[in-house]
């Protein structure tokens, strides 16, 4: 992702009931954000609705790699420099992929692939 002017952008995840899993980056507060409060059941823990917020090293181009099992996700960085895990529980699997920005931003090289059960 090459956020040119963007301040704030993203990527999420979703399904056919609007469950959503987003990643958020802010480039004003140099933070990458999780929020899951709508990705499923959440009413286990109150904390478990409180968005994850973890420090972003600011770049002009972000290399982003993003690994999801049934409920869980794994986001790679710019090959492991920032690492995050975050786990969800959707009433079913979330099969699409959106991207947002507040501006101009620029989205390369898309490849999605299949994680094969044994």
């Amino acid at each position: 992702i090459i956020p040119h002017q963007a301040l704030q952008f993203g990527f999420g995840l979703f399904n056919a009931k609007q469950e959503t899993l987003n990643f958020t980056v802010d480039g004003t507060k140099k933070t990458l954000t999780v929020h899951r409060e709508h990705s499923g059941k959440t009413d286990f823990n109150q904390r478990f609705n409180t968005p994850v917020v973890t420090p972003l090293i600011e770049k002009e181009e972000y290399h982003i790699t993003l690994l999801v099992d049934k409920c869980s996700a794994e986001l790679f960085i710019n090959h492991g420099e920032q690492v995050m895990t975050s786990l969800f529980f959707p009433s079913e699997v979330m099969n699409n992929l959106k991207f947002y920005s507040s501006e101009k931003m620029e989205v390369k090289n898309i490849s999605v692939n299949a994680l094969r059960e044994k």
